[in-house]
């Protein structure tokens, strides 16, 4: 039986495949900073939210639990840590 490469779980196939090399070059190009989408993303959300946002309200808006988060505010904290910030 022929594959069909125009039906819509060959559209969500390419879309998740995207989705990963997209991720996956954006990992390469941060590695120098020492930055994984798992550290990387967070920063995002943190960076595009309209106000400071708890560390529950981080781990609710990435689907994780509240001690991933603690462990993630750990690596940034730690010294030499390309994403570590001073508190104001």
């Amino acid at each position: 039986m022929p594959v069909n490469t125009n039906g819509p779980q060959h559209l969500r196939a390419l879309l998740a495949q995207t989705a990963r090399q997209w991720r996956r070059a954006a990992d390469l190009r941060l590695q120098p900073c020492d930055l994984t989408e798992a550290t990387w993303l967070p920063l995002v959300r943190i960076a595009r939210a309209p106000a400071p946002m708890r560390q529950k309200e981080l781990a609710a808006s990435l689907s994780l639990d509240g001690s991933s988060v603690v462990r993630l505010s750990t690596i940034w904290r730690r010294p030499g840590s390309s994403s570590a910030r001073k508190s104001r």
